[in-house]
């Protein structure tokens, strides 16, 4: 996955998230030793391309996955969390 570009968070449109083999819902963070850093985050975010790249290094940042919201193109909104955990 290539969040290079990616600045804000993307919304699609329901017909479009639900086409998707694998729908998943989270967050990118940054981390400062065992804790997160909202700030290392905007830094990054925030950054020109050049600078971003720079700050990587250092401050790699990773995707969070905390919920599954489609699977073989089946919408599991509907499903209390713990269902779709278990799928």
């Amino acid at each position: 996955m290539d969040l290079s570009d990616m600045s804000t968070t993307q919304t699609r449109s329901q017909s479009e998230s639900t086409a998707a083999p694998l729908q998943i819902n989270g967050e990118l963070v940054c981390w400062a030793g065992d804790r997160l850093s909202f700030d290392l985050l905007q830094q990054r975010l925030a950054a020109g391309r050049a600078r971003a790249h720079a700050l990587a290094a250092p401050h790699p940042a990773s995707y969070v996955v905390f919920d599954l919201l489609a699977a073989s193109s089946v919408d599991l909104r509907g499903f209390r969390s713990q269902g779709r955990s278990t799928r």
